[in-house]
């Protein structure tokens, strides 16, 4: 896939993402006025899940972006094994080219 369809694709994933999680959000409010126990740590759980999707997606969106960065530079963000080292070292380089 190239940047493009990469970058394409990453927003699809992320307004579906988005969708998700205000799904979740109306069914923790419910349960929550339901006084259900149970079901508010099962939303939460999947609410924790889906925002540190998103976080991933947008660092993708932002690698992805064209003219953002090369193929090199998306392999040295990529690379990184948590999503703070991945922001952080996005972050960095971002600045870098500014």
């Amino acid at each position: 896939m190239n940047k493009e369809k990469l970058y394409k694709a990453t927003c699809k994933n992320h307004r579906m993402i988005e969708s998700s999680i205000n799904v979740i959000k109306k069914n923790i409010k419910s349960n929550i006025n339901l006084e259900n126990e149970e079901e508010i740590i099962i939303y939460t759980r999947i609410f924790s899940f889906l925002v540190t999707c998103r976080i991933e997606t947008r660092i993708l969106k932002i690698i992805y972006e064209i003219n953002a960065f090369d193929e090199s530079e998306i392999h040295i963000i990529l690379k990184n094994s948590t999503l703070c080292e991945k922001w952080i070292r996005t972050l960095n380089m971002l600045i870098c080219k500014m």
